[in-house]
């Protein structure tokens, strides 16, 4: 009669586990899924309980006789080895020794399963298996032969994820105002090289490389290396010659020479392109010629 009444109560516990839990394949049953990150700045993992709940019913017969308690502990149907760092809990307090104990007083149970950080991530084929039958042998019909099925993920943190988006889409906004203003905005100077001549001859030519503009000052400057990357290279000619700024750049037309500060000097002649000289004289009727 024990025998009978304790496959009852298995076909009841596999009865309700069946109307609790959505089928995930024919033969198992899908139990939850979770997914790990690791801890990033303020977001921090927080370890997921999947929860199911589960109803038993007894007959007569198994209220009269059943009067002790039933163990489960939950094991990998795979290995039939009890499942490390994984915390079984009934009606949200964690079990004992991990040992979910069912009474002839549960009607209606919530267990759930919580992964530890050390478990890898995989899926997972469970049973929830009696772990004793109080001296009697082992009934079949007790073990839950379908099994549980668990998914677990490791993922990249929320936070790290997003953080990452970001960083992202400022890079290529960065990197396309880069080639934008280098190509478009202060493209390269069509002039390669400018020589000047105070009286004296030609010295040494300047050489624009990638610079977009040619600044001539009676002060040394220099250009920072963001202010090369963001907005474009600039050379320099120093000399006492000048008393105001004067900037050689690109003109409007191709290879035509567009010049800054005419106001402050008297250029000849007026139009220049690329391949021409020009003479500049300052405020105390000094001449420089410039080679393009």
């Amino acid at each position: 009669m024990k025998r009978y009444v304790l496959a009852f109560f298995a076909v009841m516990l596999a009865v309700a586990l069946l109307s609790s839990c959505g089928r995930q394949d024919e033969n198992s049953l899908f139990w939850g899924q979770t997914r790990q990150y690791s801890d990033f700045l303020f977001r921090k993992y927080e370890p997921v309980r999947m929860e199911q709940t589960l109803v038993f019913e007894f007959n007569e017969d198994a209220l009269r006789q059943w009067d002790n308690v039933l163990t489960f502990e939950l094991i990998d149907i795979n290995t039939k080895r009890k499942i490390e760092d994984v915390i079984l809990y009934k009606n949200g307090e964690m079990c004992e020794d991990n040992l979910l104990n069912i009474t002839a007083a549960d009607r209606e149970v919530v267990v759930g399963i919580e992964f530890g950080l050390s478990v890898p991530e995989g899926r997972y084929m469970l049973a929830l298996q009696p772990k004793s039958l109080n001296g009697l042998d082992r009934i079949d019909a007790v073990e839950l032969e379908h099994g549980i099925v668990i998914e677990k993920e490791d993922v990249m943190n929320p936070l790290a994820k997003g953080s990452m988006l970001v960083l992202t889409v400022i890079v290529i906004v960065l990197l396309a105002w880069i080639v934008i203003v280098h190509l478009f905005v202060n493209p390269s100077t069509c002039f390669n090289k400018v020589y000047f001549d105070y009286g004296s001859g030609a010295g040494r030519p300047i050489r624009m490389g990638s610079a977009y503009k040619l600044v001539c000052s009676n002060k040394s400057k220099k250009t920072s290396f963001l202010k090369k990357l963001f907005v474009g290279d600039v050379r320099y000619e120093v000399n006492e010659f000048w008393d105001k700024d004067f900037v050689i750049t690109n003109g409007i037309r191709h290879r035509q020479i567009r010049f800054e500060g005419k106001a402050y000097y008297g250029i000849a002649p007026d139009s220049v392109m690329k391949g021409d000289s020009v003479i500049v004289t300052n405020s105390r009727d000094e001449k420089v010629q410039i080679q393009l």
